[in-house]
């Protein structure tokens, strides 16, 4: 009995996570403020989507710290730059699955 209960906690679970998943836009290319890539990881979900609408180059002031499973799908490597600043690793991630593609990710600290 307890197995059963278990597999229906995680088919539940999964369908709920399947369900929820949304597709957060980026509007802004400044470090931190409404609708920047900041904003968005922030905003953002498990299994969410995080997709661009500028391009150009983000220079950020700190880390941004990725707690959950996320996408982040760039506009391509040559239109979309995210520049750490020399000041830290531009994502940290807490070990969950996260997909990044589609970005230049540059001048970080590992």
């Amino acid at each position: 009995m307890i197995c059963k209960r278990l597999f229906l906690v995680a088919v539940v679970f999964h369908a709920a996570f399947v369900l929820k998943a949304n597709t957060l836009t980026v509007n802004s290319l400044a470090d931190s403020g409404l609708a920047t890539l900041r904003d968005q990881v922030a905003s953002s979900g498990a299994g969410d989507t995080i997709r661009f609408a500028v391009t150009g180059m983000i220079v950020l002031t700190s880390s941004i710290t990725i707690g959950h499973p996320l996408h982040v799908d760039g506009p391509g490597p040559a239109l979309l730059v995210v520049d750490a600043n020399h000041v830290d690793r531009a994502f940290i991630t807490s070990g969950n699955p996260v997909c990044i593609s589609g970005i230049t990710i540059r001048n970080g600290l590992a």
